[in-house]
Parts: structure tokens; sequence; C-alpha cells
């Protein structure tokens, strides 16, 4: 079906050229056309040249026009007033304006003597005229009446909304009029006719999707945990709100629902939610107890009354536990508590924990693979084995099954969630949508982010959607297709173990990257919804930020680089990339490469300009600061390292700020042709054009100086600082500081030591050298203590292993595993030779109440017992994929060898690419004088001749920033038209007079209302909110005064729709009902207690 569009616009120019091929051949003489035009001029001297080509190029473009306006007409539901009123109103529009324009000037309606139409001609004849053109006209009406009745989503392709991708420029009307399907309808999931769709299997444009929200969480803090605590129970009051204006809906007119109906389930995953409790027990740790002391201020802040949840059920897991909680519109919130100990912790493992959970178990709970896959033909490709094995259903069910990535300080709206929806639902090719995201917090750093996001989404995000797929779908807010992920070398890549040094930078320090570049690869798209917005927190001090993009940045490279690696297979089989889209990030990818080099030449050409250096103690200078920070980053600590970062970037923003003053100088003395002044006019021309295009964002621009002044820190140090330090794989970001049981020693000089000790690093052996010198036998200590630990831990083990031999042998060890609770650190020598180093104890899998369980908060909550297929699931999910990864000094002496190797390895590759790099445009610019011929550039400004001599970087660095800006600026503005489009799609517009047109939104006001808690209720009726009792109670008093007042169809007639007082709401309430019973022209309106609840069964 992609293809048809190509073949069809191929066919067309051929039968264009096999046309005016023949046409010349059977006429013999070339210049025929042209004598035509002649002629005609000849006959009408007062017809220009351009009069003559005027029609035909009208009539090449108005077409066009007309059909690609028909096309969104259609896509944004505006088919009934903006495609078939015109339509059908086309011809008789024309014959009045023709019959107008024929009394008030006749003689411009004859083209051609020969064309005119005989004059007194009989009145019959006319008549007969007109009754066949009006026969004609209504038999249209009748064949497109169609039209009047479109079926088809938001946004829906247009190969599903019109038969052929080609139209007619002569019969345009006919052709738009007969090309528009009848019922667009997806086309049937049949491939073939062996694989024949059963009658009873539901339509996937009617089914329903289960989204599932997925939010990882870790050490989040009480204000991040409210943040996506009211994310998700705004988005439980909106599913409620939909399902129950569906009940109005159903009982207005039969089987109507929402449209936009969706169910869904949260499930929260915490990682290392366990700690060890001064009892030796393993209870909740801090951040899962503020978590669940959080979720009623949650809800309390969003109803604006204060309401407390019911409490959780409290279940044990292999896994560690899980608390489940039912939302206020009675959907289900699962936290999922993980032990560290029991399962592996980190966000991949997260990831592939709920993935297979909800795709493998329930989604395909009950489901009998067949043991014979499907023939392989176009709609099953033989890759992806399990849809060959499944039943058609739940091929379509997964299709509809969403994953909704977040992390656990996301703050969306249920607006943003259904735009991404609307875009995954519009191409099953679509493997995952990405929103907008806005970092927020305060400080400077948070200025420089909003910046710099603004601009990454605007110009880079934008352009990879329009010219391909977006690289990169962020896991913070990003809506996965359930089938897409269960495709057979997606999941079950993603689950490989990290075993290389390359495979820790690609897997873990860029998982949401990797994922995606698996979906690319696959042949899915990856969108970019730019409507769709979400707010995150984003880093507030300079080494969080510095240590969040030490992980971006490799993980980046290594996932690009994978890509590109593999471009050969990626184009062939996903139809959205191409070869210039390749081509493209190459360029991207190596301007990123040279990056440093080319900052550092930009930095040595400022300083020749405004502090007067000659070109090679302009370099030298230049030179100084990144060579020292290399040398830093290779030596020292990483505090140490940002440290020096900081103090260098404050040092670099001066220096810009003298650059930018010099640049606006020069820019006034030389004119704007110059290329400081081209570059300065192109770059604040696309930055402000890109601002004014997102109004709501325009404020994110200002922080675009302090963006300019720190160029050097975010695209020089930070590269070198990320090259450096890529064989650290720690998060980063988010840790905590271990309570310290040793007293820290006093002193600046002492507390140095100590951190270049505690890194490893080349100063290790520095300050061991001079703990000696300086009498501090405290070091050696240690050093000899921790010597003395990693022995013990070698006996740990063994002595653990020799007992789960001996507990098998009695056959005790049925579902217990051996767990050391090692011994807190002592404060003194002598406590900690008097206690044991580590005792063991036995902890079962099946124990129906454990410790976790009596933590704050929990008391109250009720137990149940795992579900016995479900725990084997677990069990079986943990030792294939998720075991804990057992500590092996010597595997990980090894991979620390191995990480180190690579560093060094790719960190010679880069600071040679760019020494290279600095060394060619230097030299080419010492010998300036014999290129000068090549590069000089003559203008003429205020019709003056001016030559200007370009430099070597000048004209590489305008050739290639130059050209990709202009090339996402291009694409940002057919990506706003898209957004526009996709704005316009989910937007309802009011009639006038006020009353509204749209009987689902009315309907979804008065369920808004009638589930929204009341603040003068009790504490008592608030405890264990439900929206839909609330609902269904409140629907029936309406009921019952409806009833009353049947005989009086004017009881509420002056009722106000929206009110400003407390005591009419109820009114409000009920003349709105009153409006939508009138309006359904099916039946009356009952609202009963006993057809609500079979609406429900529907839903």
């Amino acid at each position: 079906m992609d293809s048809r569009p190509k073949q069809y616009l191929f066919a067309s120019a051929l039968k264009v050229g096999l046309l005016f091929g023949l046409a010349f051949a059977l006429i013999g003489d070339l210049d025929t056309p042209h004598k035509v035009l002649q002629t005609l001029g000849k006959e009408y001297p007062e017809w220009s040249t351009s009069a003559l080509y005027t029609p035909l190029i009208l009539l090449i473009i108005l077409p066009l026009l007309t059909y690609y306006f028909a096309q969104t007409s259609a896509q944004l539901h505006m088919q009934k007033f903006c495609y078939a009123l015109p339509l059908s109103l086309h011809t008789p529009a024309l014959v009045l304006i023709s019959e107008l324009l024929s009394n008030l000037a006749p003689e411009r309606l004859t083209l051609h003597p020969q064309i005119s139409l005989p004059v007194g001609t009989p009145a019959d004849s006319w008549t007969l005229v007109a009754l066949t053109l009006a026969t004609c006209w209504l038999s249209q009406l009748w064949i497109s009446r169609h039209l009047w009745f479109p079926n088809n989503l938001r946004l829906e392709q247009v190969q599903l909304i019109f038969a052929l991708p080609n139209y007619c420029s002569v019969n345009l009307e006919q052709s738009l009029a007969y090309n528009r399907k009848i019922d667009s309808q997806r086309l049937s999931q049949t491939c073939c006719k062996k694989h024949a769709q059963e009658p009873e299997e539901v339509n996937p444009m009617t089914s329903t999707p289960m989204i599932y929200i997925c939010a990882t969480m870790w050490h989040e803090n009480k204000n991040e945990m409210l943040q996506v605590l009211k994310s998700i129970l705004r988005l439980d009051e909106d599913q409620a709100t939909k399902r129950n204006s569906s009940k109005i809906l159903s009982q207005c007119r039969e089987g109507e629902m929402n449209p936009d109906y969706y169910e869904f389930e949260v499930h929260i995953m915490f990682d290392d939610a366990m700690k060890l409790s001064k009892e030796e027990e393993w209870m909740l740790n801090d951040f899962v107890v503020s978590f669940v002391k959080t979720i009623n201020e949650a809800a309390s802040a969003l109803y604006h009354t204060a309401i407390t949840l019911s409490p959780p059920v409290k279940v044990a897991t292999p896994y560690g536990g899980k608390l489940i909680y039912t939302l206020p519109g009675e959907n289900t919130m699962v936290v999922h508590l993980k032990d560290k100990n029991k399962i592996r912790h980190r966000k991949r493992w997260s990831q592939i924990m709920y993935m297979y959970y909800l795709l493998g178990f329930k989604n395909l709970s009950g489901v009998q693979l067949s043991d014979e896959p499907k023939a392989s033909c176009s709609k099953y490709r033989p890759e992806a084995e399990i849809f060959q094995r499944m039943p058609e259903a739940k091929i379509q069910k997964s299709e509809n099954t969403f994953l909704l990535a977040l992390d656990g300080d996301v703050d969306f709206k249920p607006q943003a969630l259904q735009l991404l929806v609307d875009r995954v639902k519009k191409n099953k090719k679509v493997g995952v949508v990405c929103g907008r995201i806005h970092p927020i917090g305060s400080g400077p750093m948070v200025w420089y982010q909003k910046f710099e996001y603004a601009i990454g989404h605007w110009l880079q995000k934008a352009a990879e959607h329009v010219l391909g797929c977006v690289l990169c779908a962020p896991g913070c807010f990003s809506l996965f297709r359930g089938s897409a992920i269960m495709d057979d070398n997606i999941m079950k890549t993603y689950s490989i173990d990290a075993t290389e040094a390359r495979h820790f930078v690609q897997y873990d320090q860029g998982e949401d990257r990797w994922l995606s570049t698996l979906l690319l690869q696959r042949g899915y798209k990856v969108e970019y919804v730019a409507a769709s917005d979400a707010f995150t927190y984003a880093p507030e001090t300079f080494k969080e930020f510095f240590n969040q993009r030490r992980r971006w940045g490799p993980s980046t490279m290594a996932n690009i680089l994978d890509l590109l690696g593999s471009w050969r297979q990626t184009v062939k089989r996903n139809n959205s990339l191409s070869m210039l889209y390749i081509l493209y990030q190459c360029l991207i990818f190596f301007s990123s490469i040279l990056g440093p080099a080319t900052i550092i030449l930009l930095i040595a050409g400022a300083m020749d300009q405004v502090l007067g250096l000659s070109a090679a103690w302009s370099l030298v200078f230049a030179l100084v600061p990144p060579v020292f920070f290399l040398i830093v980053c290779f030596t020292a600590a990483s505090d140490t390292q940002i440290v020096v970062a900081a103090v260098l970037s404050a040092f670099y923003a001066v220096l810009m700020m003298a650059v930018m003053i010099g640049s606006i100088v020069s820019v006034a003395m030389e004119g704007l042709l110059t290329p400081a002044g081209v570059f300065l006019v192109l770059l604040c021309g696309i930055f402000i054009t890109s601002a004014v295009f997102h109004p709501q964002e325009f404020f994110a621009l200002f922080p675009g100086l302090l963006y300019y002044i720190t160029i050097p820190s975010g695209y020089l140090l930070l590269m070198i600082y990320s090259m450096v330090n890529m064989n650290i794989v720690s998060w980063g970001t988010r840790e905590t500081t271990k309570s310290a049981k040793t007293e820290k020693p006093s002193g600046f000089l002492h507390s140095l030591v100590d951190k270049q000790i505690a890194e490893d690093s080349l100063c290790r052996k520095i300050g061991m050298f001079f703990s000696q010198c300086c009498g501090n036998s405290r070091l050696l200590l240690e050093e000899n203590s921790k010597t003395m630990h990693r022995v013990l831990d070698k006996m740990d083990r063994l002595e653990r292993q020799m007992m789960l031999k001996e507990g098998k042998k009695k056959g005790k060890s049925g579902n217990a595993d051996i767990e050391t609770v090692q011994e807190r650190p002592s404060k003194s020598d002598d406590e900690s030779s008097s206690a044991p180093a580590a005792r063991v104890r036995i902890r079962t899998d099946d124990l129906d109440k454990p410790a976790w369980m009596e933590s704050d908060g929990l008391l109250h909550s009720r137990v149940e017992k795992l579900d016995e297929q479900e725990r084997e699931f677990w069990k079986k999910l943990i030792v294939k994929y998720l075991k804990p990864i057992e500590q092996d000094a010597a595997k990980e002496a090894h991979l620390a060898d191995q990480l180190k190797q690579m560093r060094n390895n790719v960190c010679f590759a880069f600071f040679m690419l760019n020494a290279l790099w600095i060394a060619v445009i230097f030299f080419l610019q010492l010998r300036l004088p014999d290129l000068q011929k090549w590069l000089t550039v003559v203008y003429f400004q205020m019709g003056t001749r001016h030559t200007l001599t370009l430099e070597p970087l000048t004209l590489a660095f305008l050739s290639i920033f130059g050209v990709t800006l202009v090339l996402q600026f291009l694409a940002m503005l057919w990506h706003r038209w898209s957004t526009l489009r996709h704005i316009m799609a989910a937007t309802k517009l009011n009639c006038s007079c006020g009353k509204t047109s749209d009987t689902v939104k009315e309907a979804e006001q008065i369920a808004r209302e009638l589930q929204r808690a009341d603040p003068t209720e009790n504490r008592i009726a608030r405890r264990g909110l439900s929206l839909r009792q609330r609902f269904d109670r409140r629907l029936t008093e309406i009921d019952k005064e409806l009833h009353t007042s049947e005989g009086d169809e004017d009881v509420y007639e002056n009722v106000p729709t929206s009110p400003t007082g407390r005591g009419i709401k109820r009114l409000t309430v009920k003349a709105r009902m009153q409006r939508l019973s009138t309006r359904m022209p099916q039946k009356r309106v009952r609202y009963q207690s006993s057809g609500a609840g079979a609406a429900t069964d529907k839903v």
C-alpha cells in the first residue's frame, strides 16, 4: 500500500510522456502547440503571452492545491463542511456565476468563434440542456452521498481515505467525489485466503486501546513523586469521564461510545525498594514510604478537597512485593517493589520486567500458539515468528496495546496522551511516538537546558521526523506499540546481557536510544508529536548536569554508529529511511565529532580579531585550557574534574562575551554581507522565526545569551569530560550518599588526598606516597582493611555455597534462597572484631507476610497471596533474564580493564581527528595568500564593488553548519504545519449561539460534573472515592427529577450553562441533560440505574 503513490506518480509521468510523444509523432511538427497559441493570439491580439500560458499553469497548480486541501479536510474531520458541501454546490454555483457574467460581459465568455454557442438558440433547447445538466448533477449527488457520512480516524492515512492516489485536473469535482471511499475502514488483517479473518473478530478501528502506564522510579523526592501521581490521577479522571460519557451516549444512541475511550493500568517499577532495618529485617526504604504517604496528598490536591484512597493490597512476589491501589476512577495502579537481592535493578531491567509481564503474561494469557506458522506472505514477515503463530484476534489486540514509558517525575495532561494515541492509530508501522519534553526547575543550569531543549525539539527533532525518523524516543514520555515491542528481535535483543565494554555504553547508558535504534532497524517508524507536552525536572547543579551528559554523549554516538553501520539493511527494511537521510545523519555525526576542534579554531580566530594576536599565538592560547582540562580528566578524580570544568566555563563565558562584542563591532563596520554578518543574521533570524512559530514556547528564547556564552563549555569541555570518563558506567544522577561511620579527616590537604585515593586514578599512588611522607598511617590501615574485607567476602561466598549444597542434600532447600546480611560498618576496630562478619538467614519466596508489609503506611492494608501462575512466570523470568548479577572481583577487574582500553582507543581516535582538523585548517590559513584567488568573493553594496577573502574555517563552517541549519529550518516549517493539522483535528469547535454542537463533548461535560467530588460531602463519603459510584448515584437522582418534569419541556430553558454559584450547579447539569435528550432523535433519554449497569458492561 505504501508503494502505491510512488507507482502512480511514475505511471502518471509515463502517461504524460507518452501523450506528448504520440501527439508530436502523429502531428510531425514540434512547434504545433506554439503555433496554436500564436493563432489564438492573432484572433485575440489583446491577449499577452503570459495570458496564453496562465490557464495552463493554473490548471496545474490549482487542482493540486484543491486535492491536497481535500485530503486535509477529510483527515481533520471537516469533510461535511469543507469537502462534501463545496463539491455539491460547485456545479450550480458555476452555472449561476456564468449566467451572471454572460449578462454583464458576454464578450468575455467567448474563447473562440468556433467554440461559442450559436446565437438564437430556441428556449426548448436551453431547457433540455438545463434538465440534462440538472439530472447529471443530481445523479452525482446521489452517487456521492457517502461524502456526508464520513467514518475515518483523525489524521487517517490518505490511501485509506481515497481509492486512488491521483486525480483528474479537468473533471476535478467528479474525481474528488468518486475517489472518496464509501467506508474508510482499514484494510482487513487478512493477508490471503488461507488466513481469512473470522467474522466475529473485533474490527481494529472500533477496538479499544489498552494503555499501560509504566513508570520507573528510584530516588525521587516528594515533589517529583507528587508531580507524576497528579498526572496519573488526572488520567484516571479523564478515563472515568470517557467511560461515563459512553454510558450516556449508549443510552441516547444504541451502541454509540466515546470515540476517544481507552482503558489503562498503571505499573510503577520501584528500584532498590528495600533496606535493612536495625532489627535486621528487610523493610521498605524511605523513598517508598514517602511515595505511599504522598498518594492521598496528590489526590486531595487534584480534587481540591481532602480525599483518602482505600489502603493498597499487599502481595509478596518472587522479586520482592507489590502494592495494588484502586484509583478513584476504579483503575488499577500496581507499585512493584523490587528487591535488588532478588532481581536486577536499573532502568533497562525494569523496562524488560514490565515488557514481558504486560505483553507476555497479561496480553497472551490463555493464548494457544499454533505449532505450524502461517505461510510467508505480505502480511506476516518471516522474522516476526510470534505473529505467525498467534490468533488473529490477539494480533489485533497487540496492535492496540500501548506502553506509555514515564520517568518518576513527569507531569503531563490527558490531552497529551490522546495526541500520541492519535499518531500511533494512524499508521500501524509506527512503533513509538514521543512528545515535547519541557525541562523545569530553577537556576542557571535549568535556563540553559530550556533553550537547549527548545532548539533541539524545534529544529533537530522536527527535521528528523520530516526527513526520516526520530533517532531517540526518550523514556520519560513515549508511547510504544505493543506489537512492535513483541517483535522477535526487539524485546529479545533488548534483554541480552552486556558482555563487552561497548555494550555497557550502548545498552545501559542509553537504553532509550538503543530501543529506538532496534525499532528503526526492524522497520518501525519513530515519530515526534510537538503538540504533546510533558514536563520533567532537569539537573539543577553543574555536577549533575555533566554526569547526565556523560552518559548521554557516548551512548548517542554508539547508537548512531550502530545505525550507520547497518544502513543498507535498515534502509531496505524501513521505508521511512532513505539514503539522503543517512547522509544527513553522517553530516550531523561528523559535525559533532569535530565540534571541539571547531570551537578551538573559532576561539583562536576571535583572539586574533579582538586581541590582535598572530594566528600561531592565538591557536596556542586557545589550546592551553582544553589541553589542561584533558590532563586533569585523565589524572584527577571526577569531583576535581567538575570543579576545573566549572572554573574554565566561567573563563570561557567572559571570553565569549568579548567575542560577541567584537563580532557586533565587526558587522557594524564591515556590513552584513561579511561571513560574520551573514552567519549572525542567519542564526538570529532562524531562532527568532522558530520561536514565533512556537508562540507558547517563545520565552524559551530568552536564555539564548546564556547558551551562547557557554558554547565552549557544552561543546568542548563537556565532550572531553564525556570521552575521558566513558569507562564510568554509573548512573550519575539521583545518587544517594552513604552515611559514613568513620570520622572525616580535618584539613583541606587531607580531604583532597582522600578524594584522589577514593577514585581510581593516577593520583592514587601519588596520594599514598604523600600520605606516607606526612605520616598518615590511617590510609595504609584502610588499604589493608579493604584487602581483608575482600578476602572475607570470598570466604563468605564459599560458605554460602557449602550451606546451599548441604541444604539441598537434606531436602530443605525447596523455595529458599540464602542471603548474606552484611553487618553495618562499625565505628571502631574493637566493635568490628567482636561482631561476626556475616550471618546467614533463610528467605522464602512463598512467605505470605514478609517483614516489609509492616512498614509505615501499610499497617491497615490487607494481604493477598500471589496467583500461582503469575508466581511461576516471575520465577522463570528472573532465572532467564533478571537474575541478579553475582559480584566477582576477577570479572569486575577484567571489565574495568576492558572499559579503560575502550576509553583509550576511542579517545585516541577522537582527539586525533580533532587534531588533524585543527592542523588542516591552520595550515590552510597559513597558505591563505596562495589560495586567495579561489577564496575571493566579489559583491556589490550600495552600488560599490567590494571584495571579500574567505578563510578556510569560515568557508567550512558556513558550508556545513549553514546548510544543516537551513535544512532543519525548512523541515521545522513543514512540521509546524503538520502539528497545526493535528491540533485542528483534535479540537472540537462550537457553533453559533453558544450551543455545543458536539454531543460527545456535551456528554463528557455532564459526566465530569456528575462524578466530581463535592466539597460539602463528609469525610467518610470521600474515603475510598469512586467516581463510578458517584456518577451512577447522581444520575439516578436526576433521572427521577426528569421523570417528574416530563410534561414541562421548558422547565430548564433559562438555566445558565456556565454558572458561578454553587447553588444552581445541579440545575445546570439537569439543563444540559435536558438539551442532550432533545438533541437525540432516536429515542428519549432514560437514565435508569439498570440501564447504566448494562452500558457499563458494553464499555
